[in-house]
């Protein structure tokens, strides 16, 4: 808003912080640390990794905590998981979650014109394709709440932390099955489905594409 005073971030600095579990959608939990203080402060939102079906909102507990006390905002989300919710399920989770944080910043103290992302591994992929594609008619499929649906705000970020990402998940399931890491093949093929998805939901594709 006009006239607002945002504060500044400092990576130095030490504040006290709450954490709360809300829920930014029917059944979807986020864990909000947030400091204390005159704020509003960054903001910013974590998706964990987990080859898109294991782990959840406290896989970076430490890291999230940190985060906060250095004065950001931090949503750690929970979300779809495969092989129950296949592609494009967690990103459109993701989508909508960066909305949502967007929607109630005020109420969290936060600035919704700093949002960015952090994502490991394969968080690190369905944040990268949130980012990349943040109108895609697949990612930008949730509605917000009644309550929120006045709300302008829409999926960009404002900038991308991507922790060893699933930049290209065809390569990396080749990869997997070329040297029998049975596992991680089958785990991406509980997401993905088909090769088709792999190379169409694909970051380091959609750059060679153009798009």
């Amino acid at each position: 808003m006009a006239g607002e005073s945002i504060e500044i971030y400092n990576p130095d600095r030490v504040c006290e912080i709450s954490v709360q579990d809300l829920e930014y959608r029917e059944g979807m939990a986020v864990r909000v640390y947030q400091p204390k203080g005159t704020g509003p402060f960054p903001a910013l939102l974590d998706v964990h990794g987990g080859v898109w079906s294991s782990g959840d909102k406290t896989n970076a507990a430490v890291m999230d905590r940190a985060l906060a006390e250095s004065g950001m905002v931090v949503a750690a989300i929970d979300f779809r998981l495969a092989p129950q919710h296949p592609y494009p399920a967690q990103v459109a989770d993701v989508n909508f979650a960066t909305r949502w944080l967007k929607s109630r910043a005020a109420d969290l103290n936060a600035d919704p014109n700093t949002v960015g992302a952090i994502g490991s591994s394969s968080g690190g992929h369905s944040v990268l394709l949130s980012g990349m594609r943040p109108h895609h008619p697949w990612y930008n499929s949730l509605d917000l709440l009644e309550e929120l649906s006045g709300s302008e705000a829409d999926a960009t970020l404002k900038y991308i932390l991507a922790a060893w990402p699933i930049v290209d998940p065809h390569a990396r399931y080749r990869y997997a099955q070329e040297g029998e890491k049975t596992r991680l093949a089958e785990l991406s093929e509980g997401y993905f489905l088909a090769t088709a998805a792999m190379e169409e939901g694909n970051p380091f594709q959609i750059l060679l594409r153009r798009e």
